[in-house]
């Protein structure tokens, strides 16, 4: 079955390769089967074993496609396949910029402005006008900005001399309010007056709260005085080598408190498992942890993701989690042994 799957998927290469070779800008942008088999050659490099490496250029087709076909028009998007097609390639872009946190460099460069020329098409492009955003978008769910805030925040983190204090200050300014939303219990999303209550809206909220508490807890451990004055532990890591992960936030401290009551929550919920958009904010969520209990739940969430979708991202996640914690349990070990 592999093997036919990859014969399809070569078969695919050449012939978009094909079409592709010296197309008009248009025919290439108004063209649905051209723009889906890009995202189903990047979906396929997602999801499969083994063509992680693969996403980049389609992605980068992707983008460009949308760029012709959108970015460069009024914006303004008409048709609902539209929609789920920047927003699909808006995911892309968030899982390959933020890849494994032990990756030495992302598959891709952030390309802020195209995710901000995206972000704002989206805001202005509502398909069901006084509906919920959990119906009005069909593949993130969770905020757009959000996506974002997570992306900046984590290059920030591993590589803070290549920002400002006020881009630091910026975002930190952003990151307050989704920081009041979850201290108060807000509501992210709001159901329109006669809309029916649906369990995706639970899912993308609670997804929604594990993103803002994740950028609350990266930002609490991005140094706040200028990179030139901080002392080497805080300097860029050497190129060619792992950037570090999250440090451990204190167990007792509200955003552990609130993110572990959120995912035990849905401890035996299948559709919780089965939902996509909480696979990031699960596996970057643990390495907050110290806590065993705190660990073993993260540890049993992603493993009924992997039991209910066998989506191959989740277990690139789960070993990435877990050599982390292998590393500092033996360095715990071996300092109690030294005492």
């Amino acid at each position: 079955m592999e093997h036919l799957a990859l014969s399809y998927y070569s078969e695919s290469l050449r012939g978009l390769a094909k079409t592709l070779s010296h197309p008009k800008a248009s025919q290439v942008a108004n063209h649905n089967g051209v723009l889906m088999s890009v995202m189903l050659l990047y979906l396929h490099g997602c999801m499969g074993q083994g063509t992680y490496l693969d996403i980049p250029p389609h992605l980068n087709a992707a983008m460009n496609i949308l760029t012709l076909r959108l970015l460069n028009a009024p914006l303004k998007i008409n048709r609902p396949f539209d929609r789920l097609a920047v927003e699909s390639v808006l995911y892309q872009v968030f899982l390959v910029s933020t890849g494994l946190w032990s990756d030495q460099k992302p598959l891709i460069n952030f390309d802020l402005a195209f995710w901000l020329k995206a972000e704002k098409l989206l805001e202005q492009s509502i398909m069901f006008a006084g509906q919920s955003n959990s119906l009005n978008s069909p593949v993130l769910g969770v905020p757009v900005a959000l996506f974002r805030l997570a992306i900046q925040v984590k290059e920030m983190y591993q590589n803070p001399q290549a920002y400002t204090e006020q881009a630091l200050d910026e975002l930190r300014s952003e990151a307050e309010s989704w920081e009041a939303a979850v201290l108060c219990n807000q509501q992210i999303d709001q159901l329109g007056v006669n809309e029916p209550p649906n369990q995706y809206q639970r899912y993308y909220e609670s997804a929604s709260y594990l993103y803002a508490l994740i950028v609350s807890l990266l930002l609490e451990q991005i140094p706040a005085f200028p990179i030139m004055h901080q002392p080497k532990s805080y300097q860029q890591t050497p190129l060619g080598q792992a950037r570090s992960p999250p440090k451990t936030a204190a167990s007792n401290s509200w955003q552990v408190q609130k993110g572990v009551q959120i995912i035990k929550k849905h401890q035996h919920d299948d559709n919780w498992a089965a939902c996509y958009i909480g696979n990031w904010p699960t596996y970057t969520f643990g390495f907050f942890l110290s806590d065993p209990e705190h660990m073993d739940i993260v540890r049993h969430d992603l493993k009924r993701r992997w039991e209910s979708t066998r989506f191959m991202q989740i277990p690139r996640f789960h070993e990435n989690l877990e050599s982390v914690w292998a590393v500092r349990d033996s360095a715990l070990m071996s300092s109690l042994g030294g005492a």
